[in-house]
C-alpha cells in the first residue's frame, strides 16, 4: 500500500509508460493547437471557450490512443460524455484542463461526483481504484495550452496534490510541487443528481 498524499509513490506505481504517453498526448494536442489557430485562425477566435476546449479534448483524448498503442494492460473506456483511460487494474485516468488552482470544470452530476471524490480515506485508502486527472494548464485569458499536468484530488475543487510534467533528454519528467495556498472555495449540497453524466466541459 503506497500513500495517496504524495505524488511520488503514485506515480511510480503507474510507472513511467502512462506518464510518457499522458505527456506527449498534451505536447501533441498543444502543437495540433497552433495548427489550428495557423490554418483557420477566424474560427479559434470565434470558438466559445466551451467550444475550444471540447476540440482540445477531442485531440487530446485520439492523441492518447496513438501513444498507448500497443500498451499492455491498458483500457479505454470511451463512451460518450465518460471518456476514461485505465492502466492496470488499479488507475482511472479522465483527461481534463485545468485552472492556474488546478481545479477543473465538470457538471456535478451523481456519477461524475463519484469520480472526483475517490471513494477512499486518507488515513485508510482501500486503493481499490485511484482516480487521476491528467491534461494541461489554461490560460483563458490567452486562449493557450501552458504546462502538462497529473493531479489527484478529493472532490473536483479539493486538489490533494499536482505535479507538472516536463520533456526531459527524450522522456517526460516529474516537476513535484506544494499544493497551491488559496483558500478551498466553498461547498455545495447538491442533493441527488442522478447517475448519468452530462456532456463535460474540457
Amino acid at each position: 500500500m503506497f500513500d495517496l498524499q504524495k505524488s511520488g509513490p503514485v506515480l511510480t506505481a503507474l510507472g513511467q509508460k502512462p506518464i510518457d504517453a499522458l505527456g506527449e498526448a498534451v505536447a501533441a494536442t498543444r502543437r495540433d493547437l497552433a495548427v489550428y489557430r495557423s490554418a483557420l485562425p477566424r474560427f479559434v477566435a470565434e470558438a466559445s471557450q466551451r467550444g475550444l476546449h471540447n476540440w482540445i479534448h477531442d485531440r487530446m483524448f485520439a492523441n492518447s490512443l496513438v501513444e498507448i498503442d500497443g500498451m499492455p494492460e491498458v483500457q479505454v473506456i470511451d463512451q460518450e460524455p465518460v471518456r476514461d483511460l485505465c492502466f492496470g487494474s488499479l488507475f482511472r485516468v479522465r483527461l481534463k484542463g485545468h485552472d492556474y488552482r488546478d481545479i477543473v470544470a465538470a457538471y456535478p452530476t451523481r456519477a461524475s461526483l463519484d469520480f472526483y471524490a475517490q471513494g477512499w480515506q486518507p488515513t485508510f485508502p482501500t486503493l481499490e481504484e485511484v482516480r487521476l486527472v491528467a491534461g494541461y494548464r489554461w490560460d483563458s485569458d490567452l486562449r493557450e495550452m501552458k504546462e502538462a499536468v497529473i493531479s489527484l484530488r478529493d472532490g473536483r475543487e479539493k486538489v490533494i496534490w499536482a505535479v507538472e510534467l516536463v520533456q526531459q533528454h527524450g522522456v517526460v519528467g516529474v516537476r513535484h510541487f506544494e499544493p497551491h495556498d488559496l483558500p478551498p472555495l466553498p461547498e455545495i449540497e447538491l442533493g441527488d443528481l442522478g447517475s448519468q453524466e452530462e456532456p463535460e466541459e474540457k
